[in-house]
């Protein structure tokens, strides 16, 4: 999604299948903060994430010209249903926000 300059505050859908949390990354243009949670309405806690770590399970990566970063997520089973996703840019330039959210079956070699 694109984000103008300054705040704002963006929500968006994502439909999922059931299974396991196998990936869940943010990337904006350097310089953007970012807050934001994902959610399964009524079957999960928030997950946060942002541009910048929100707890041991989570790093970033910056470059000259954006920072990605991902969350680390306990492989809990969630059935399949629509996540819904809220982001706070708290500041910044304008620029594409991609985020990665991927639930599903872990391949054999993702369960080692």
């Amino acid at each position: 999604m694109h984000l103008a300059k300054g705040r704002q505050t963006a929500s968006l859908a994502l439909p999922e299948p059931n299974g396991v949390i196998l990936l869940y990354r943010i990337r904006a243009p350097a310089g953007v903060r970012i807050r934001g949670t994902t959610q399964l309405p009524s079957i999960s806690a928030p997950l946060e994430i942002a541009t910048s770590p929100v707890g041991p399970s989570s790093g970033c990566r910056a470059g000259a010209a954006q920072i990605t970063c991902t969350v680390g997520e306990e492989w809990c089973p969630v059935p399949a249903g629509t996540w819904r996703v809220r982001l706070h840019k708290l500041g910044g330039p304008p620029g594409d926000v991609t985020i990665w959210f991927r639930v599903g079956r872990p391949s054999a070699k993702q369960a080692e």
